[in-house]
């Protein structure tokens, strides 16, 4: 009887240790997902974030960029040049709040993203933004190489010998390689 009992208490400390050793082992599992996942998003993210407000040559020219590029199109530029990053912050999802996820995918509206300062999100993004999604804007240049085919004179319209990939209407800031012009 004694040995029964012995076994009993014996077997029920394995089994406790057991169940012990396999809920830590589903916290680390947990932690190391949640680590690899900051991992991807800061490795994703890196290099945009270490090009945010770079502006090329212009800002080694140290010439006031968005007036003088305003003043060119007439108009007020699409996106923010000044402002390197901007950030939209989905409604009631910050720390302590609860949120569940939609069963399928929906774009947020303007409402639901708030930015610090009141901006709304700009135009091609508004409708694309994923419901319950925080929204990151980096703003920077960003090189393409392209052959000119005759140079401009004074401000006239710049004839590319190659295809570019720009898109008809896109703001393009022109310098040559070496940042002379």
């Amino acid at each position: 009887m004694i040995a029964l009992a012995l076994g009993l208490v014996l077997t029920l400390g394995v089994t406790q240790i057991f169940l012990g050793g396999s809920e830590s082992y589903r916290q680390n599992q947990g932690f190391s997902h949640a680590q690899e996942s900051a991992r991807f998003i800061s490795a994703l993210l890196q290099p945009e974030l270490r090009a945010a407000g770079s502006l090329g040559c212009v800002s080694m020219m140290g010439r006031p960029v968005t007036s003088t590029i305003e003043n060119r199109l007439n108009t007020s530029l699409p996106v923010a040049i000044g402002q390197a990053i901007q950030g939209w912050d989905y409604n009631n999802t910050e720390p302590g709040d609860s949120y569940t996820l939609p069963a399928t995918l929906s774009s947020a509206t303007d409402a639901e993203l708030v930015s610090g300062d009141g901006t709304l999100l700009p135009g091609d993004i508004s409708g694309n933004a994923i419901d319950g999604s925080d929204v990151v804007v980096i703003n920077t240049l960003d090189s393409i190489n392209v052959s000119i085919g005759t140079p401009p004179q004074n401000g006239s319209d710049i004839n590319l010998a190659d295809s570019s990939g720009v898109s008809s209407g896109n703001v393009v800031l022109a310098s040559t390689e070496d940042c002379s012009e």
